[in-house]
């Protein structure tokens, strides 16, 4: 995927999961989502790795062992659409007629929502299965916006668009529910140092913002 056209046009993200220098499949450190991003001046390119805050500590460890120039860390607001409505919606938010139906997992949209920049991300990790009526909670779409719009952005979805908050544990049934499982981080990765964290009850172990 990482050599695919859409990825290296920035186009597409990419699922993966991290480990330590040196050591796949040993030591892993969570799952991260990858973006390429070619436009940069000078004609080099970047990499933009999405991880949960937990892992971003143990990942600056890892990245300042390799020869690569990294920028400072930004924090980014990541609001969940899911379920069967979750496409129409962000048609609606973005006010774009394109066809985002069969958009494939991964796929990255560069929008304006209320004026504010943020990307839209497409969500159907059981690609091969998204139509089974099981999988239809877990598919949809994530917003990724800067933290000062995000309470308006969801105010607005929710008011004026007719989304329906729910909590953590009505996401991670829908997660359990699909067909095959989708794993929730850092509770289903008791092999990582913040899924141990979680299983004891220690620091870091709240569940995937």
């Amino acid at each position: 995927l990482f050599r695919d056209g859409p990825f290296l046009g920035g186009e597409r993200a990419a699922d993966c999961e991290l480990y330590e220098v040196v050591s796949c499949p040993l030591r892993p450190i969570g799952p991260a989502v990858l973006s390429f991003d070619s436009s940069i001046d000078g004609g080099k390119s970047a990499v933009s790795i999405l991880v949960h805050p937990s892992i971003q500590k143990p990942l600056d460890v890892e990245l300042a062992k390799l020869a690569v120039r990294c920028l400072e860390p930004t924090p980014l607001s990541l609001l969940r659409l899911r379920g069967r409505t979750a496409t129409s919606t962000v048609k609606r938010l973005i006010g774009d007629d394109e066809n985002l139906d069969d958009c494939p997992h991964g796929s990255l949209f560069e929008v304006k929502i209320m004026s504010k920049a943020a990307t839209a991300r497409c969500h159907r990790q059981n690609q091969r299965h998204k139509h089974l009526s099981s999988n239809i909670p877990s598919c949809g779409w994530d917003i990724l916006c800067h933290p000062s719009s995000s309470l308006e952005l969801f105010k607005d979805i929710v008011n004026n668009y007719g989304a329906c908050p729910i909590g953590m544990i009505d996401h991670d049934k829908a997660q359990l529910e699909a067909y095959p499982p989708l794993p929730m981080f850092p509770r289903d990765y008791p092999d990582t140092q913040a899924g141990r964290n979680y299983w004891c009850g220690g620091q870091n172990s709240g569940n995937s913002s």
